[in-house]
Order: C-alpha cells, then sequence, then structure tokens
C-alpha cells in the first residue's frame, strides 16, 4: 500500500478534530454519543492509514523529510532506488551474526540482473583470512571510491563519525565549518562513517541515507550494526576506506559529530606542524591521555569488567573526540587491526593497543581542545580566538553553534547568510 499524501492524513486529523467540538457543542441538542462515534471512527481511520504508511517502502518517509536540502537537485536514479535496497539488503537475509543486520526472506529474492549489481558492490573485500585474531568480515552498503585521486589530494581528510540518524548534524556540518566552498579553500575533504540501521523501519531509513548520499557523495557505510558497542568496527571500516580509496591525503582527522571544528584554525596549526616537520610520519597528534583508570562502575556506559580488560589503568591513548594521524599511520594500523584482539572502546582500541602495535607515536595538542563550557558566551570567545580547534558542547542549543559559526566565518571572509550558510 502507499503512503497517502500529507493533506489526505490531515484533513482525517481536521474532520477528528470538528466532530469532537460539534459533538461538546451540540451535546444538549443531540446525542453526544453519535458525536463521540463519529469522532472514533475517523481517528479509527487515521491510524489504519497511518499504519499503512509505516508498513510502505515509499521514499517519502517521515525520517528523510527532516529536511534535506532543498536547494539540492533530486537525485537521478532514485528510479532505482528499490532495486538497490532489494540488492544491499538481501545479501544480508538469514545471517546469525547480531553484529550484521538480517531481513526478512522477501527481500532475498534476487533477478539474474540483480545478482550481477550485487557481486558488483563487492569488488573490493577486505583482508579477513582464517588466522587473523580479529577478523573484519562486514561488506560495504555506500562506498565512495573516487572522491580522492591524483588530482585531488586533500592535505587534511577528515572522517566523521556519525549515527545513520544523525541527519541534522551532518547537514549543520554540511552548512558550516565542512561547506564545499571551505573545503575547495582550504584544501580538505569530508566524509561521514555510518554503521546500518536496525529495527522494523531499517529498510525505509535506509533509503533516506542512500538517496542523501545520492545528493552529496560523502558517506561510507558497512553493513554492521551502528550502535556505541561496534564503534570499533566503524574505525576499522574507515581506516579500510582510507588505505583502498583516500592514500592520497597527507593527514587524517578522526572527528565525532558532536564535535564543532575551526576548520581555519585546524588548518593553519597542521600546517605549522608539517613545516615543523612535527607529525609527518608515524604519529598521532591529538589530546594524549596517561593514567586513565578503567571505569569499573556497572551502571556506568563505559563500564568495562575485569574480563574484558584486567588492568585497573589504560595504556596512553588518545581521546577519540577528535585524533590527527599522519597518512603513512592509517594503512598500518588497518592491517595492524586484524592482529589485535576486539576491544569496544574504540579510541583506547585503535590509539592505544592498535597504535602500540605498530610503535606509533603520540604529539600532545590538548591546548587546540575547548572541552565541556557551561557558558555559553565564554565558549564563543574561546573558539574564535587564534588557537582552539576543537569544542564538545553538548548542551549549547543549534541557533547557538550557528552564531559562534557566523563570527568565525566572518573573521576569514566568509559571509552567511541568515541561516548560517555560506
Amino acid at each position: 500500500m502507499e503512503i497517502l499524501p500529507g493533506y489526505t492524513l490531515a484533513a482525517f486529523w481536521l474532520f477528528t478534530v470538528i466532530s469532537i467540538i460539534s459533538g461538546l457543542y451540540y451535546s444538549k441538542k443531540t446525542p453526544a454519543p453519535f458525536f463521540l462515534f463519529l469522532a472514533i471512527v475517523f481517528f479509527a481511520a487515521t491510524i489504519v492509514l497511518l499504519s499503512a504508511s509505516q508498513g510502505s517502502h515509499s521514499y517519502n518517509s517521515i525520517y528523510f523529510q527532516v529536511n534535506i536540502d532543498q536547494r539540492q537537485p533530486e537525485c537521478s536514479d532514485c528510479q532505482n532506488m528499490d532495486r538497490r535496497i532489494r540488492v544491499i539488503f538481501a545479501k544480508e537475509a538469514g545471517r546469525s551474526d547480531r553484529n550484521k543486520v538480517a531481513y526478512s526472506q522477501e527481500e532475498n529474492e534476487l533477478s539474474e540482473q540483480e545478482r550481477i549489481l550485487l557481486n558488483e558492490t563487492d569488488t573490493e573485500i577486505p583482508l579477513t583470512n582464517e588466522t587473523a585474531v580479529n577478523p573484519h568480515k562486514f561488506k560495504w552498503i555506500i562506498v565512495e571510491k573516487n572522491l580522492c585521486t591524483s588530482s585531488r589530494r586533500p592535505f587534511i581528510l577528515i572522517i566523521v563519525h556519525s549515527a545513520p540518524k544523525n541527519l541534522k548534524q551532518r547537514m549543520f556540518i554540511r552548512e558550516t565549518w565542512g561547506a564545499a566552498e571551505i573545503s575547495q579553500r582550504l584544501n580538505t575533504l569530508i566524509v561521514f562513517a555510518l554503521g546500518a540501521f536496525q529495527g522494523p523501519l531499517a529498510i525505509r531509513q535506509q533509503k533516506a541515507v542512500l538517496r542523501e548520499n545520492s545528493v552529496y557523495g560523502d558517506i561510507i557505510q558497512e553493513d554492521f550494526v551502528d550502535n556505541y558497542r561496534n564503534l570499533t568496527y566503524k574505525t576499522v571500516m574507515w581506516l579500510r576506506w582510507v588505505t583502498y580509496y583516500c592514500s592520497e591525503a597527507q593527514y587524517v582527522l578522526k572527528l565525532d559529530d558532536d564535535i564543532f571544528t575551526n576548520m581555519f584554525n585546524l588548518v593553519r596549526h597542521v600546517k605549522n606542524l608539517h613545516k615543523r616537520n612535527i607529525a609527518r610520519h608515524n604519529t598521532l597528534a591529538c589530546n594524549v591521555w596517561n593514567g586513565v583508570r578503567v571505569d569499573r562502575n556497572t551502571s556506568s556506559k563505559w563500564f568495562v569488567p575485569k574480563t574484558e580488560f584486567a588492568a585497573s589503568v589504560y595504556p596512553t591513548y588518545c581521546s577519540g573526540s577528535a585524533y590527527l594521524m599522519s597518512a603513512d599511520l592509517a594503512p598500518k594500523l588497518y592491517h595492524a587491526s586484524f592482529e589485535v584482539p576486539f576491544f569496544w572502546v574504540d579510541d583506547f582500541w585503535l590509539t592505544g593497543q592498535v597504535a602500540a602495535h605498530v610503535n606509533a607515536s603520540w604529539y600532545q595538542m590538548r591546548s587546540m581542545f575547548s572541552l565541556i563550557v557551561k557558558n555559553k558566551f565564554i565558549y564563543e570567545e574561546s573558539f574564535t580566538d587564534d588557537y582552539v580547534v576543537f569544542g564538545h558542547v553538548p548542551h549549547l542549543k543549534m541557533k547557538d553553534k550557528y552564531r559562534v559559526w557566523k563570527r568565525i566565518a566572518a573573521t576569514y571572509g566568509f559571509i552567511p547568510d541568515h541561516k548560517g550558510l555560506l
């Protein structure tokens, strides 16, 4: 069943409200139960229609209507998206691995043409030999293979960890510090790293992500379930992508999608490090943490039992909110990831355990961070100075983030419009 147009559903809701009001108004002249009966009928009809729309696979999903930039042109191949969806998800039907997405048998009915498309989707297979301590057996859902070329060698490749549902965060980045005009001026490239949806609306939500990527072309995604315990899989995914499809970058920066970044300060600082021959080879530059105690609080989000990590203190590693690595380090970490046992605390696993495995060095750049500051005006002032690069203020409202961005942009000659866009 197709989703009914929005105005049809609105009409049913309107009739429901009118019926209730009429029932209250005429209750003295006409038996109230009659109008109550009408209200119940209209309400039930609306619920049925909404339920039918939830089961539909139309592109007019509520999820996607959060608002993908209406100024952008419609994707050219949307008419083929249903086939693409079936191909992507059919390969997962029947899998028992709890970290992989699985779908109904009907999604597994492929034509010969679709089977050919499926085979073309996975032409590049990662190293997953039988002797690997930590094999990575996940497959691509979205892989952009031509963002980096011999003629497009980004100075800084920025990988942003983003949950599939976080469209608003991705749009904020695309419209502010990650805007195309800034990336071109500073020679940077931003790529969003996503896992897969899970649940009854997974296929519908995934269509929204595919359409989003058809507009912006800046997403990579594998078929592991995107959740907090699977962030290590996400880390290996983007290391894989950098190794095979963007080895031309000079530096790789990993960020979370709630980290605000002053791109102008970032590039200036990294160029300064580059000129001084600092962090150019086999190095992680970050907010280096030493002597961090393992969280044994069973009610904590970061609780780690001794059965998973016996030591009481973590060895040296980087804060996962933002860390920069020299480009030569990414493929080393990727191949070493198969040799280091899986651990779900992704920042420690990669920048601590795997980094130590390849004898990487750490460079402290804590002074570039503006961490949680409760006063938004102090935060704004600190972020518009000449040194702060990264900020994490989860409680800061979107309008305040736009205001900070407008000040930064104006300082460097970019004049955003009233919405904060370039």
